[in-house]
């Protein structure tokens, strides 16, 4: 009963400081502003004090910071622990009762999961928020104005009203960069970019691809969130970015596939004589022994292949004076990893 009575009195000292404050502006990640108040911290005795009292009132949760009164659940759920550096008291409405906290999650930077996916948590009928903890099974959250504790999803303040919970992890994101790349020689490289981008306390940044044997992807800033790549071949590769969240989650594993086109070969149409010719310009390109390569002239509207056969790697020309008026597309396969396509249009 004595820590009940104790919680309220602090709540209303803490209430009534943030209405005689000024208030301070804090940014989501998708740089949304969000109302916090600078309170004044309370003296070391009453640090010490506070800390006792919830360490004996809560044996099964751990004490991971001292009690203050500058910032509170929500400031270190939503801004703090994802990387904000101004510290400060936030509520779940702004002081005129508008929306405030719900900002990170009715924008495009959180969205709504399963318990067993939670990163943030946010107790709705306790006015409540924490974050998963990088200990298995538990939340991190700060008490009010008291200690900042690592706990069981249920355990806590009655005030919090544990039971009621609503879970929410980083929104997916995607990756932006050039998909149409030509190569010319012995590597081609290009930069891309993770969106959204969280900030480095959240967690990491993890690039891959499928084909590692002929690219590399390399993280080049604090966090990850841009990737320098390099090709060593043409071909199609799919380039992936996870992100990795600072308790060990993977989320929003996007894609973006990738056309190396072989610059070393290209197919020219020309209309005059109707003829279809391979061409080898600059740039090293592996036969592997092959002399020949198969292709195939394709009706774009039926779908029907029309012409086919190999044509010389050194050098061809194809007839394609028998052929009708229309559309077609060539497709020429020098090997799984280089392989021309055109579209062509017969007068």
């Amino acid at each position: 009963m004595k820590i009940k009575y104790f919680l309220i009195i602090l709540w209303i000292f803490v209430l009534g400081i943030i209405h005689a404050q000024n208030s301070v502006t804090v940014y989501t990640p998708a740089n949304n502003a969000v109302e916090g108040y600078p309170l004044q911290e309370f003296s070391l005795t009453e640090i010490t004090t506070i800390n006792n009292q919830y360490i004996s009132a809560y044996p099964s949760a751990t004490l991971i910071g001292n009690a203050s009164q500058t910032y509170n659940c929500h400031s270190y759920a939503w801004n703090i622990s994802a990387g904000g550096t101004t510290i400060c008291w936030i509520n779940q409405k702004t002081r005129s009762g508008e929306a405030n906290i719900s900002k990170y999650w009715s924008e495009n930077t959180y969205m709504s999961t399963t318990e067993a996916n939670a990163y943030k948590i946010f107790y709705y009928n306790g006015d409540h928020s924490a974050t998963r903890s990088s200990v298995a099974g538990y939340y991190e959250s700060k008490w009010g104005a008291a200690p900042l504790m690592r706990h069981a999803p249920t355990y806590g303040p009655a005030s919090c009203n544990m039971t009621s919970r609503q879970y929410y992890i980083p929104r997916t994101s995607s990756i932006s960069g050039a998909t149409n790349l030509s190569w010319s020689g012995d590597y081609i490289s290009e930069l891309y970019s993770a969106d959204l981008v969280y900030k480095s306390k959240m967690g990491a940044y993890k690039w891959s691809t499928n084909n590692a044997k002929n690219a590399q992807i390399l993280a080049n800033d604090g966090n990850g969130s841009n990737a320098g790549a390099i090709f060593y071949a043409a071909g199609i590769y799919q380039i992936y970015c996870s992100f990795i969240t600072s308790t060990g989650q993977t989320y929003n594993q996007a894609s973006l596939k990738v056309t190396i086109l072989n610059n070393g070969y290209r197919i020219l149409y020309d209309s005059s004589a109707k003829t279809l010719e391979l061409v080898r310009t600059a740039g090293e390109t592996d036969l592997k022994g092959k002399s020949t390569a198969p292709y195939q002239v394709i009706n774009l509207l039926s779908g029907a292949v029309v012409n086919n056969g190999g044509m010389n790697l050194n050098g061809d020309r194809v007839s394609l004076s028998s052929l009708p008026k229309g559309v077609y597309v060539v497709h020429l396969k020098i090997d799984e990893l280089n392989q021309l396509t055109e579209k062509i249009v017969i007068q």
